[in-house]
């Protein structure tokens, strides 16, 4: 049973480092785009 929690557990936390790491990344690449063309603003 706690063997089950404590996986339980790290697969969280790992999907969670997984997320915002992906989220960072996907931000500063926008970001990069956002610096080197600007859009057009509407």
């Amino acid at each position: 049973m706690f063997f089950q929690f404590y996986f339980r557990l790290s697969f969280e936390v790992f999907c969670y480092k997984v997320l915002s790491i992906s989220l960072g990344l996907l931000y500063l690449k926008t970001y990069k785009d956002y610096q080197t063309c600007k859009p057009v603003q509407i």
